[in-house]
């Protein structure tokens, strides 16, 4: 599976989140509504291939569920 950060980007958007993605130091990240205080902001991965858009955005909503308490 080819999943690019156009497409995580689209499903972040059909769901309505406050969220972005973002590359740094080879790295991917969220940024956007309050992730900013969130214990860590990164998505852990270099790449979004072998996993869905859909399966990103899951792992975005339960940062930010893990954050809220």
């Amino acid at each position: 599976m080819r999943t690019t950060p156009t497409q995580v980007r689209a499903e972040i958007k059909r769901r309505g989140l406050p969220y972005d993605v973002w590359k740094n130091a080879q790295c991917w990240y969220v940024t956007g509504g309050d992730s900013s205080g969130w214990y860590s902001q990164s998505l852990c991965t270099y790449t979004f291939y072998g996993k869905s858009a859909g399966w990103w955005v899951d792992q975005i909503e339960d940062m930010s569920v893990s954050y809220k308490g």
